[in-house]
């Protein structure tokens, strides 16, 4: 069974990448785009033209995860099971400032961070990458804050000693600017409370589980149990 690993842009996505790379090797296939070489020669076309048939090429060519730019009310028609994608979120004001740096780091303009803010296409840019999908139905929900701690859910270890592609030196927003940025974020603010509700739950659950295990595996082996 095939999964699409959804990489919302400053999300930790790089480093959800070297995490695939390392599990999954040659199981892992890329999509950035029609025109761009990184994605597979087997899905190079629009997202919406993407069909059940892409996804099955895929799948004979031993591909277990896809991972990229997608957005699912584009695959929902190919891969209509929420529980096959997963998609990592991030707090909003964080999301938006590491945007904005990046962005001005690649292009400077000279605008301020409200300024920015202030241009439509720069405000809930998290909602869109999960339109479409139902979260409490969703195979995973991650929370990039707890990045660490929520990747061995999937089974994956972090690469390296820390986050990857990571903008350096961003100053903390203040009290104004993130009161600014809140009234233009309302979508994604909405999105992140519910996805880190999911999150936390799952995570709780994926802990005892595992304790529950760890517990099993040492009475099982005649080992004095701790209380």
């Amino acid at each position: 069974m095939l999964f699409l690993s959804i990489h919302i842009p400053k999300t930790a996505g790089s480093s959800m990448l070297a995490a695939l790379r390392a599990r999954y090797g040659d199981g892992l296939a890329l999509y950035y785009g029609a025109t761009d070489q990184r994605t597979h020669p087997a899905i190079r076309c629009p997202q919406d033209e993407i069909t059940e048939r892409h996804i099955t090429a895929l799948e004979d060519d031993g591909i277990q995860v896809v991972h990229g730019h997608m957005r699912p009310k584009f695959l929902l028609e190919a891969v209509p099971d929420p529980a096959r994608y997963w998609i990592w979120l991030r707090e909003p004001i964080a999301h938006a400032l590491s945007f904005y740096h990046f962005s001005e780091g690649r292009q400077p303009t000279g605008r301020t961070f409200f300024k920015f803010l202030d241009e439509p296409t720069n405000q809930n840019t998290q909602t869109p990458f999960v339109r479409g999908l139902d979260l409490t139905q969703t195979g995973f929900v991650g929370i990039t804050e707890h990045f660490f701690t929520m990747l061995p859910m999937l089974g994956l270890q972090p690469v390296g000693g820390g986050r990857l592609n990571v903008t350096p030196n961003k100053p903390m927003a203040d009290r104004r600017t993130r009161l600014y940025a809140a009234k233009r974020l309302q979508k994604d603010f909405a999105l992140y409370s519910e996805a880190m509700e999911i999150a936390l739950q799952r995570r709780a659950a994926f802990i005892a589980k595992a304790s529950a295990q760890r517990t099993g595996e040492v009475s099982v082996s005649g080992e004095e149990v701790a209380p």
